[in-house]
This record gives structure tokens, C-alpha cells and sequence, in this order.
């Protein structure tokens, strides 16, 4: 005799254990997910109703804001647009103690510039010493970047530094050191090529340093690696013509800040002629490009002088691959020797 009206929901098992009979455990099974179900439409649509009745909080730019209540997301759109801070873009700051130096990985020899716009100003003097050794006359080159013959302008191109001594930092010490600087006849033309008659030079920075009370007057020197493909020096004045054979080498250029964003091109380091016959223009690329991330400033050649400038190659004169007399030499260098 049952003594329950639950008596049916359950049955005994062999072990003489009352369990559930198994359609009344899949009716409760079905029972608790519908409850789930349930509570998960509930909690889906109190969100909804939540994020419809949502008011914009107040947007603020600079010293204006607004209060907004609509809920049309174009005029909201709108609103941040009209009301969004206007960025201001400082100019670059040319006093060199708000520039920071920093050594861009420990043991480097020189230190990189920041921030990286002061690299702008030394450009236009790399600039200028591409454009000479691509077929432009020192006039030429100064007309073409906006430079002067007047010294007292400090311009980079014209500045006369023959047989000038610096002290400058070289191999973690400071030296005084010779500078070997271009001659700055106005008319004097020369070409670096390849063999194709392709620009040759590459300039990439090495770093910079401060010179304290050292580099005769300007505060900070950069040292610039100016690679040289093996080709041609092609030279020209007073219509007297003549070409070299030239290896792969490095020189090492010096340029001063001298104020106001400005740049001098102070020469090459004497007695630095570095042989790179041996090393693959793929290596010497990853090394452009190493340099060029690690101090944030660009690979100074040919194509940023022509993107950056517009100054391209100018044609090299007609019979340039056999002008090889050596008397036109001398009488080239006895005209830059007599101005």
C-alpha cells in the first residue's frame, strides 16, 4: 500500500535503494533548463532597455563641454567632432639643452637626437653635400636649397674651413682631429657615380655628441658615414674635363649645429678613408637601414634628395668615360688651387 502520492516517482533498486525513476530525472533536467533559458531572455532585456534609456555623458574639449540627451549616434558623432581638442603643432625646438641625447643602445659610441624634427635642419646641409657630387655646381646647389655665398650666415655650403682643426669625440675619447674640407669654387663640378653612371653616395648618421666648451663654437657635432660605391669621379671647370676610377671607400663628414636650426658642414675627418671593397652592398643596406631605426633619422642619398628636395641627378657631360688625361687633372686643380 502506497503511503505517499510521491510513492510513483521512485522505484527500488536491487541494493534495496529508493532512486527516481529515470523519466522523472529527464522531466526535472528539462524543468531547470527552461528556468535558465528564462532568466537569460530576462537579463538580455533589462541591458536593452538599459542601453536605450542611455544618456551621453557630458563631452569636454579643452576648457568647452556639452550635455547631451540624444540618443541618435550621428549627432552624438557630430558633437565629439565639433567638440574634439585641436592638436597644436609645436615647432621643433632649435635650442640644443631642450633636445634630448640618448645613447640608443648601451656601449654606442654617440648619442641619438631627440626629438627626431632637429634632424630636419642637418638634412638640408646633407642635401647640399649630395647635390655637389651629382653634377651641381656649388652655385648651383645653393640656388637649389636656398644657401648663400654669405658666410656670416653661417651656411653650410660656403663656409671656408681649410686646414681646420676641431676636437671632436673619436673612439670614446676626446682627440683633435684634422678636417679635410670640399673645395668651394663657385663653378667647380663633380660626379660620384657606378659604373652606370648611377649616384653613388649614402650618407647615414653615426650619432652626435655634445662638445661643452670643445668644436669651436658649436655646441653639438654629428658624425655622418658617407659610402662611396666603387665608379667614377667625374670633375669639370673652366671647360677642362676629367674622370677617376674611385674604390668603394668611407669617409667620415662632421657637421656643427650652429643656431636656429642650422647646420655646418665642417669637412671630412683627415687620414679616415675606409676601404669597402669587400663588403656586399646588401650588407652595407642593412646596415643604412640599423642605423637609420636606431637614431631615427633618415638614409640620407639620392632618392630622399629627389623626394625631399626635387634635386635629381644632373647628366654627366658627353665623352665622360674617356676623359682620363691627366693633364686636364692638373690644370683642374691648379684652377681650384689659385681661388
Amino acid at each position: 500500500m502506497k503511503n505517499s502520492k510521491f510513492e510513483d516517482l521512485y522505484y527500488t533498486a536491487p541494493g534495496g535503494e529508493r532512486k527516481l525513476k529515470r523519466y522523472v530525472v529527464a522531466v526535472l533536467i528539462i524543468g531547470v533548463l527552461m528556468v535558465a533559458a528564462i532568466a537569460w531572455v530576462i537579463v538580455q532585456r533589462s541591458q536593452i532597455r538599459a542601453h536605450m534609456a542611455y544618456v551621453p555623458p557630458t563631452i569636454t574639449a579643452t576648457s568647452t563641454s556639452v550635455q547631451s540627451s540624444t540618443t541618435d549616434p550621428t549627432q552624438i558623432a557630430t558633437q565629439i567632432a565639433t567638440l574634439a581638442p585641436v592638436v597644436s603643432v609645436s615647432a621643433c625646438p632649435t635650442d640644443p639643452p631642450e633636445w634630448t641625447l640618448t645613447e640608443p643602445a648601451p656601449g654606442n659610441q654617440y648619442e641619438r637626437i631627440d626629438p627626431a624634427c632637429v634632424y630636419d635642419g642637418l638634412g638640408r646641409a646633407i642635401a647640399w653635400s649630395l647635390a655637389i657630387q651629382m653634377g651641381y655646381s656649388r652655385a648651383d646647389a645653393n640656388d637649389g636649397l636656398g644657401f648663400s655665398f654669405d658666410a656670416s650666415k653661417n651656411n653650410p655650403a660656403m663656409v671656408a674651413l681649410s686646414n681646420v682643426t676641431i676636437l671632436t669625440y673619436s673612439n670614446w675619447a676626446v682627440a683633435q682631429i684634422g678636417l679635410d674640407s670640399a673645395p668651394m669654387t663657385a663653378q667647380f663640378t663633380e660626379w660620384a657615380v657606378t659604373p652606370d653612371g648611377a649616384p653613388a653616395v649614402t650618407d647615414t648618421i653615426l650619432g652626435c655628441f655634445l662638445t661643452t666648451s670643445m668644436g669651436d663654437g658649436y655646441p653639438i657635432l654629428c658624425v655622418i658615414a658617407e659610402d662611396t660605391q666603387a665608379g667614377y669621379h667625374v670633375i669639370t671647370l673652366g671647360g677642362h674635363l676629367y674622370t677617376g676610377g674611385v674604390k668603394a671607400n668611407r669617409v667620415l663628414s662632421v657637421f656643427g649645429y650652429a643656431s636656429d636650426g642650422r647646420w655646418v658642414w665642417l669637412g671630412n675627418e683627415h687620414g679616415v678613408d675606409v676601404d669597402q671593397s669587400g663588403i656586399s652592398q646588401a650588407v652595407l643596406q642593412k646596415g643604412y637601414r640599423d642605423f637609420s631605426e636606431g637614431y631615427n633619422a633618415p638614409i640620407w642619398n639620392a632618392q630622399w634628395l629627389k623626394t625631399t628636395f626635387g634635386i635629381s641627378l644632373k647628366p654627366l657631360p658627353t665623352g665622360w668615360q674617356a676623359a682620363k688625361n691627366a693633364s686636364e687633372l692638373q690644370i683642374i686643380l691648379g684652377l681650384l688651387n689659385s681661388q
